[in-house]
């Protein structure tokens, strides 16, 4: 199956699926709210897949993050709902309606890799720069976690960049250390 335009196994699919439209979702709820419903902040207990299919970054101290069934969620006023960072995205019946839900999700707003369409003298050529990036143009991640600099890194074959949410200060340091400013690549 490809997913704009890289091959991808169904497994991701499933990953995609369940980060997307669990049966728990998160809220981001007022701290009183919560403690009125006996409901716990779950903020440290949250994958970093859920943090991001539900946008849930720097979430104020007063508010807290409550996973919910659509049954408990109903509880909450229109003005909580709307405050929501993402539109919540319930499972349905169907799996198969769920797995293209999510896929749908995933090409939303995004062009197709255009991996295949690079001329082999310039892969030759990229490669003296950076060896790695052969092994990662046209693949997804296999989870939340890596970002756009920790793929720059993991194409110049930086060890475990791949795997990990590169913060800027690591990131300008390793720029530092082995790039030059100018040139024409």
């Amino acid at each position: 199956m490809r997913v704009l335009g890289i091959e991808i196994d169904e497994s991701l699919v499933d990953c995609w699926r369940s980060w997307l439209l669990p049966e728990r979702q998160p809220f981001i709820l007022p701290r009183s709210f919560c403690d009125a419903q006996g409901w716990s902040d779950e903020r440290k207990t949250l994958d970093f897949e859920i943090l991001d299919a539900f946008e849930l970054y720097g979430v104020a101290a007063d508010q807290a993050i409550v996973s919910l069934t659509r049954a408990q969620s109903r509880v909450l006023s229109t003005e909580i709902r709307q405050l929501q960072r993402t539109p919540h995205r319930w499972p349905g019946q169907d799996p198969a309606k769920d797995r293209y839900r999510a896929i749908k999700y995933v090409e939303s707003g995004r062009r197709p890799s255009r991996h295949t369409e690079v001329a082999q003298a310039t892969w030759r050529h990229a490669t003296g720069l950076l060896p790695g990036a052969t092994k990662i143009a046209g693949t997804f991640p296999d989870r939340s976690g890596p970002n756009c600099f920790g793929t720059v890194m993991a194409a110049a074959e930086v060890l475990g960049a791949a795997e990990e949410w590169m913060q800027i200060e690591p990131f300008e340091n390793w720029l530092s250390n082995n790039c030059v400013p100018g040139g024409n690549d």
